[in-house]
């Protein structure tokens, strides 16, 4: 590779080095020691870097000494802001144009007023939008100065519609909660100038989205009643009906203007397929399929156009771009990175510029700026530069069979240095169960396992993105089932292999991952010698039961049907769920299996009472059992400090109970 910039010289010029690719320089040869676990635990020092539309700017959060900033800066020049973050949870960032930059933060709140909210809780994950005009230096949050002639029942974003240009000026299109009687989610147009918003359609309570065409105007509204559970698109703000299509489970949605003006893309992800689609709005007609049989991640608009120019996939090549000389671009891209991922996370108009992130490998996660006009590649910075490339454990993808002769496959990951014999292993399923995967990557969670001598185990059970159709359909009514022998029986390939040893196995998760590992020594008997659980789901018929399905669109209601459908319960008190319920199961853990429950006490998607109870039902049952509380935490380990916390616990009970030597 060329020569690194590390975090701490930030503002450093841009490198602009002829093309290279990974692997350039061959890692030491010597065995080195581990770094510390808060080097795996802590927040990448590099997170959301983007390029502005011109390719002449960069925006990033970044480590400044002790402090986490905002930084702007010219490529190769000089800096334009930097603005303390602080520990702000920060979840999407962008440019707009070359003088505004948007930042999309979430933070766990406790409104009192919030009490028709479907979640029977108290708190929620509210999320505000942060407009700073570079021009200026000013800042404001969309909706602190509330609409023209509306008032908002809160002043949060529901849903981010896109930004366009109109009259010389930007324009970010949001939808909100508007004050009244039925507490309509609307759609707004704010200026990012003034900071002024107005109204521009009515829309009802979570059961409506838009798509605003590049001009600014509705392009499509999306209506979907929750008695039939039809989902209707009709042209415009309510305009003529061009799709309808009987969607019990909310798996169709509308995913931005086409690759020409007039046109939009439909995404569906239903029980017989997936398949992304453009529909024609001048010219009725079929429409093309653009993706089929590829969970689609997001749909890739060109910065200036607002049109779809490709989609970021969930299979392993990871991008499909429309143009196919655009697509021979990125493809020239990848094989520069040889045995890397590369990710495109910013690009400028018709692809030219390209921020390209890659991992796996020996690589613990690099940015590059590329300019695919001319083959200059030049690295930016590096996600965990105190990681280096002979610290990584190696990555591969493993294929084997369930016991019912399903393929499946899972990311094994071994210590550095890649030992030979019979390992220890730590299973770590991923959460969800729906619309995850694991994939050869840098996981700092495997990663560190890795480093202090584990073989890390990652099986893409059934149900598991990027398989198609038919393999998540697999997964109806396989939830603490076949979802959970899958991982098992890849523990049994692993040992049968000879890569593990498996008297030496404990199972790590979080959020599905870690209701896996509570059901993996309280349902599932005599396979792991110690459990730790994250954020876990110990009583699914609770989960359910926090919602009540109230037919609507809304993310809540679509995410419990689709978890009915899973756990094959016709409601949350079905008797049907006690058999696949850890928390009814306390009594059968495995006594030589002890177990860790890690739980966020802001977590607003599995309830801390989950762990709570859990954790009181192994020790009134005489189990060896620890809960650890992480204050301030949410579902998603969104903060360094509790982070590490977390990593740091979950190691050293793994290897106080299953030692790597």
């Amino acid at each position: 590779m060329t020569s690194r910039i590390r975090s701490a010289a930030l503002a450093a010029a841009l490198l602009c080095a002829p093309w290279a690719g990974a692997g350039a320089v061959p890692a030491q040869a010597q065995t080195v020691s581990p770094p510390p676990i808060e080097v795996y635990g802590a927040l990448p020092s590099i997170e959301h870097m983007t390029l502005s539309p011109s390719g002449q700017r960069l925006a990033f959060i970044g480590m400044d000494g002790a402090d986490r900033k905002l930084f702007v800066r010219k490529v190769g020049g000089d800096a334009l802001l930097a603005v303390k973050v602080g520990d702000s949870k920060v979840r999407a960032m962008r440019f707009v144009g070359d003088d505004f930059v948007t930042l999309s933060i979430s933070a766990t709140v406790k409104p009192e007023y919030m009490a028709y909210w479907p979640v029977k809780e108290d708190r929620f994950e509210s999320f505000v939008v942060m407009c700073i005009n570079l021009k200026t230096g000013q800042s404001f949050l969309v909706f602190n100065k509330e609409p023209k002639g509306r008032a908002l029942f809160y002043k949060g974003v529901i849903a981010q519609h896109g930004y366009r240009q109109s009259g010389g000026r930007w324009y970010g299109y949001f939808s909100a909660i508007t004050a009244d009687m039925d507490h309509d989610i609307d759609l707004y147009r704010t200026d990012l100038e003034t900071g002024e918003s107005e109204l521009v359609a009515r829309g009802g309570r979570s059961e409506h989205d838009w798509v605003v065409a590049p001009d600014g105007k509705v392009l499509v509204s999306l209506e979907y009643n929750g008695e039939t559970k039809d989902m209707r698109l009709l042209a415009g703000d309510g305009g003529r009906e061009f799709y309808r299509r009987h969607d019990p489970f909310g798996g169709v949605g509308v995913g931005g203007p086409g690759r020409t003006p007039g046109t939009v893309i439909v995404e569906e992800s239903t029980a017989d397929r997936e398949r992304v689609e453009e529909y024609d709005l001048t010219a009725p007609g079929k429409p093309v399929v653009l993706v089929d049989d590829q969970a689609v991640e997001t749909i890739l608009l060109d910065p200036v156009t607002n049109l779809a120019i490709g989609a970021r996939t969930d299979r392993d090549e990871g991008v499909i771009l429309f143009d196919p000389k655009l697509q021979a671009r990125f493809n020239a891209l990848r094989k520069a990175f040889p045995g890397l991922r590369v990710k495109p996370v910013s690009f400028t108009p018709g692809f030219d510029k390209v921020i390209a992130f890659t991992d796996g490998g020996d690589d613990a996660g690099t940015y590059w700026l590329v300019d695919l006009t001319t083959g200059q590649a030049g690295e930016l910075t590096e996600a965990y530069p105190a990681i280096r490339p002979n610290q990584v454990g190696p990555t591969r993808m493993v294929s084997y069979k369930a016991a019912d002769g399903q393929p499946l496959e899972g990311v094994l990951t071994l210590p550095p240095g890649a030992p030979k014999g019979r390992l220890p292993l730590v299973v770590m399923p991923h959460g969800g169960p729906l619309g995850l995967r694991d994939r050869v990557r840098f996981d700092w969670w495997a990663q560190a396992f890795a480093s202090r001598g584990y073989a890390v185990f990652q099986p893409n059970y059934r149900g598991s993105d990027g398989y198609g159709a038919a393999f998540r359909n697999a997964a109806v009514g396989e939830y603490g089932r076949k979802m959970l022998t899958d991982m098992s029986d890849g523990v049994a390939a692993l040992a049968d292999q000879g890569v593990i040893d498996r008297n030496r196995v404990c199972i790590v998760g979080a959020s599905y991952g870690g209701y896996a590992a509570l059901a993996g020594v309280t349902i599932q008997h005599d396979i792991y010698r110690c459990a730790v659980a994250v954020g876990a789901v110990s009583n699914p018929g609770g989960a359910l039961a926090r919602v009540g399905d109230k037919g609507g669109a809304s993310a809540w209601n679509v995410e419990i049907r689709y978890l009915r459908r899973l756990m094959g319960a016709a409601f949350a008190g079905d008797p049907e769920l006690r058999s696949i319920s850890p928390i009814f199961h306390a009594a059968d853990a495995d006594q030589r299996a002890p177990v860790l429950l890690i739980h966020g006490e802001d977590d607003t998607v599995v309830q801390i009472r989950q762990s709570v109870e859990m954790h009181a039902r192994l020790t009134a049952a005489g189990k060896d059992a620890e809960l650890i509380k992480l204050k301030g935490e949410d579902h998603w380990l969104s903060s360094s400090a509790t982070r590490t916390a977390m990593l740091k616990a979950a190691v050293e009970f793994v290897q106080k109970h299953n030692p790597a030597n």
